[in-house]
């Protein structure tokens, strides 16, 4: 996993984004990529271009964890995933009630939130 400051270096060197970058990785570098370039051209001021980086690498953070959890959710998912099949098929009514749920079949009622 490439820290800021690499994804920086290539985004101020205006390289191609690298294939091994995750979603949020990609995002960042390519915000960078055109801050630098407007800073490069005078389009905004280095207090501007300073303030927009720490946006850009505060949000970047965030998006990295929301990325690990969703990922961890489909391990578990793909995890549990041989199991559902037979908790539907041979499971008690909660059980198979709670697998809909997961899955996205049945949205939880109002009164269970």
């Amino acid at each position: 996993m490439p820290d800021i400051s690499e994804i920086e270096t290539l985004a101020i060197k205006s390289e191609m984004v690298p294939a091994r970058y995750t979603l949020p990785e990609q995002l960042l570098f390519l915000s960078l990529r055109i801050l630098h370039e407007e800073y490069r051209r005078d389009e905004i001021t280095r207090e501007q271009a300073a303030k927009e980086k720490a946006r850009l690498v505060d949000q970047f953070r965030r998006a990295q964890q929301l990325f690990a959890i969703f990922q961890h959710t489909v391990e578990i998912r793909n995890t549990m995933s041989w199991k559902f099949q037979k908790i539907e098929k041979n499971g008690c009514p909660h059980c198979q009630e709670l697998i809909k749920i997961f899955d996205g079949r049945l949205p939880p009622k109002k009164e269970d939130l």
